[in-house]
């Protein structure tokens, strides 16, 4: 995994990449021994790539409109919102439907905002130019301890918002100026523009890196677990963990759970059982910081699987009881 945004716009670069060159060098249109489903599959999974485009495309499109005044498309209101609304609406239910918790579709559009420049760059040129690249490893072990500021990677973000802001500003003078009746169409431009820029924003927000202080990072949960330490065993609630260690909220009196630091404790979660030492108990969250001790690669590799694998917290999962499964199965049975 990528550990820094930098990182991970190398490595999602080098994705795009790839994929568009396996399309070119081995077209899965002329290949034998596909059938058109998986040549279908195939040519989607490229496809996919080209996202970068289409996202610039629709945050350029309105900026475009409220600085020159020039029309996208030509079209009357109430035909294209009769178009667009379905298909939003259609796409926005399969969204929730098939991404269920592990997608939002607020985060999808925050997360395409922020490769779109860069992806979309890395599609054009391996479209238009054949030059060899070279390949680029995502770098590893990454730290540092102060914040920093990912100025060059935030480049063309501040670009598209500030644009994004004179938009707005120049959008508000045409409406309050207007002589036209076009003010349903600044409007609609304008809230396509903030929808933009509150994704341009965050995008920009990623690029502060905080200090890494943990060697590994931690998940909050909020699981069951049961523990053994000393005398005392019974049921707790994990806080959070990580591949380090965890916090963890042992069920006894206050009293007694001050008495056990830096103690070794056992803890069961699912068919996973690790040993830790108590390095401190914490009063604020009645809570053990537990790190974790050497352990066997099986023991690890289930440990992996318990923290990484969300399944049996619903991630993942088909809400076959939702609203949404129910409306689809109504229209398309």
């Amino acid at each position: 995994s990528a550990e820094t945004f930098a990182d991970y716009i190398t490595q999602r670069t080098r994705w795009c990449q790839g994929n568009i060159q396996v399309l070119r060098k081995w077209n899965p249109w002329r290949r034998k021994g596909l059938d058109f489903c998986q040549k279908q599959i195939i040519t989607d999974g490229v496809m996919y790539w080209f996202f970068g485009l289409q996202k610039m495309v629709y945050i350029a499109c309105p900026v475009f409109y409220l600085l020159t005044g020039l029309p996208i498309y030509m079209s009357d209101i109430f035909v294209m919102l009769f178009f667009m609304l379905p298909s939003f609406f259609a796409s926005a239910l399969a969204f929730k439907m098939y991404a269920h918790k592990t997608r939002t579709w607020g985060w999808a559009h925050i997360y395409e905002t922020a490769l779109a420049p860069y992806l979309a760059f890395a599609a054009l040129s391996e479209l238009l130019f054949k030059r060899k690249k070279a390949f680029k490893v995502t770098p590893k072990g990454v730290s540092h301890d102060k914040t920093i500021f990912l100025f060059k990677v935030a480049l063309p973000h501040l670009v598209l918002a500030a644009m994004s802001v004179a938009a707005l500003f120049l959008g508000v003078y045409k409406m309050l100026t207007d002589s036209e009746y076009m003010v349903i169409v600044y409007l609609l431009n304008m809230g396509w523009v903030v929808y933009n820029l509150f994704a341009l924003v965050l995008s920009i927000a990623i690029c502060f890196e905080k200090p890494r202080v943990r060697r590994h990072d931690r998940l909050y949960v909020v699981r069951e677990v049961h523990l053994r330490f000393g005398s005392l065993a019974g049921a707790g609630r994990l806080i959070n963990i990580s591949e380090g260690g965890c916090n963890v909220r042992p069920q006894f009196a206050q009293d007694v759970l001050e008495k056990h630091e830096r103690q070794i404790i056992r803890l069961r979660f699912g068919d996973t059982e690790v040993m830790g030492r108590i390095l401190r108990y914490i009063p604020g969250k009645k809570s053990y910081a537990v790190q974790f001790l050497d352990m066997e690669s099986e023991t690890y590799a289930r440990l992996v699987q318990y923290i990484f694998n969300n399944r049996d917290a619903g991630f993942g999962a088909f809400a076959s009881k939702s609203l949404v499964h129910t409306l689809f199965t109504r229209v398309f049975e």
